[in-house]
Formats: C-alpha cells, structure tokens, sequence
C-alpha cells in the first residue's frame, strides 16, 4: 500500500464498495498526530480534496479547503481539526453523515496540493465512520479504514 504523504503533493484514488447501509462521515486521520500539535496542524496552507463519487458517477461529498481549528471561524468550507491526547483528524462539513448502500460500488478521490513548506512530515489515513451523530474521536463507532489498493478494514470499539 502506497502511504498518503501529507507533506507531498498527490493524487490517491480508492475503489470500494459493499460499504455498511448507513450513514458515515469522512475523516483524514493524522498520523502520530494529537492534541500537542494542535497549532501546527490548524495553521497550513495545504490544500486538501477529497471527492467520493458513486457507480453512477453522482458525486456524494465533496470537501475542499485548507485545514482550520474546531470553531470554524465563519470559514465552513474547510478541513476542522479534532484531536484529543491520543489521536488528530480533520472532517469537512460537506462530507459528514453520508449515506452509504452496500449495493453501490464508490471511488474516493484525494488530493493534496498547494503543500505548506511547515506541513508535518507525516502521513494521513482515510476513514469512513458510522454510528454516530457527528465527528468524534472517542465515541463508540464503527469504521472503515481504506487503502489505495482499493481493500478496505472495518473495526469497531471506542477510538
């Protein structure tokens, strides 16, 4: 599997499908990423893309913007930071409470461009998770990691 730099720019694409009947939110985890680096990773100038269209080529969210601190600011339309002592994702609100169907086949787009020269050198993680109203990083849910290889890993439990 190809890691997702998030201090390079690029273009990944995943291919999935058989996804649970629910709805899911998308997350880019940070890696090694928590509340310590808050600072750092609200105040780049990297731009983030993630497009997830469906079989039938209907675009089913689309999130564009530069990564933000948790209040918005006025700003919606970009990547918001949620951290906690363990661990740091950005959610966009176009891309939160999805509807997914396990009959449909999907392809999510990410791109990465426009790179900050104080972007961290580390890696992101896609996931998609459900069963829950909103954006959290220690709620008990469900999610699903994906991999450009087109695999995906479902795991459950309290993050």
């Amino acid at each position: 599997m190809r890691p997702i730099s998030f201090s390079e720019p690029g273009e990944y694409e995943f291919r999935f499908r058989g996804m649970p009947n629910e709805e899911m939110s998308l997350e880019l985890y940070v890696g090694g990423g928590t509340i310590d680096d808050f600072r750092q990773l609200t105040h780049l100038q990297t731009a983030l893309e993630a497009i997830l269209v469906d079989q039938k080529g209907r675009i089913v969210c689309h999130g564009i913007g530069l990564p933000l601190h948790g209040d918005l600011n006025g700003r919606p339309n970009g990547w918001v930071l949620e951290a906690g002592p363990h661990d740091a994702a950005y959610y966009h609100m176009n891309c939160l409470r999805i509807q997914m169907n396990s009959h449909d086949s999907y392809i999510l787009t990410l791109r990465i461009r426009e790179v900050d020269p104080q972007t961290p050198r580390t890696n992101l993680i896609l996931m998609l998770s459900g069963g829950q109203t909103g954006p959290a990083l220690s709620r008990s849910e469900e999610r699903v990691s994906l991999s450009p290889n087109g695999s995906w890993q479902v795991s459950s439990g309290c993050h």
